[in-house]
């Protein structure tokens, strides 16, 4: 086999590894960075999201959003599958029906036992940041800081970037219920 044969044939291999590594991931969330959703594309469904103000004006309540996209699940008794976190803006905050165009998208890892996906309402060292996501476990406080995984949607750039877990801490929206 010369050089050339064998440069064609790996990267022929490396294309069909990561063809089919595509194809058992389901959607890639670089594929979604630059659309305008909804509708989004097939085999996707909006789980959870949450608006995020551009402004102090009522009219700037959802100027940007945080969004969780994912699979719902076919039996009742098992939860839907998140599988990626996407950073959004409102292409039109006036109109009736809300069009977001996709910013950034990360993969969202496989939670551990416990620890849920939350979006809006944590803090960055106890400072309110609803632009944050997080895994978080809790337990009986207000806030809980046992984070796991975190990203903040920097509006500026349009970015999800990574946040160490340490400074993070959620809202126990169920506490008392």
């Amino acid at each position: 086999m010369t050089k050339r044969s064998y440069l064609i044939c790996a990267i022929g291999v490396g294309f069909s590894i990561l063809s089919a590594t595509a194809l058992a991931t389901g959607p890639q969330s670089d594929n979604l960075v630059g659309l305008n959703v909804p509708p989004y594309p097939a085999g996707l469904d909006e789980l959870q999201g949450s608006c995020i103000p551009g402004g102090p004006l009522p009219a700037q309540v959802c100027d940007y959003s945080l969004t969780v996209v994912g699979r719902f699940a076919t039996d009742p008794a098992m939860e839907a599958t998140s599988t990626q976190l996407l950073a959004m803006r409102n292409l039109d905050p006036g109109a009736r029906q809300a069009r977001w165009n996709v910013t950034d998208a990360v993969a969202v890892p496989k939670p551990r036992k416990g620890y849920a996906l939350q979006i809006g309402t944590c803090r960055i060292d106890r400072v309110v940041s609803p632009n944050v996501a997080a895994f978080v476990r809790h337990g009986n406080r207000e806030y809980s800081r046992d984070v796991r995984w975190a990203r903040r949607f920097d509006i500026a750039s349009g970015r999800l970037v990574p946040i160490a877990s340490k400074r993070v801490d959620c809202m126990n929206e169920g506490l008392g219920i």
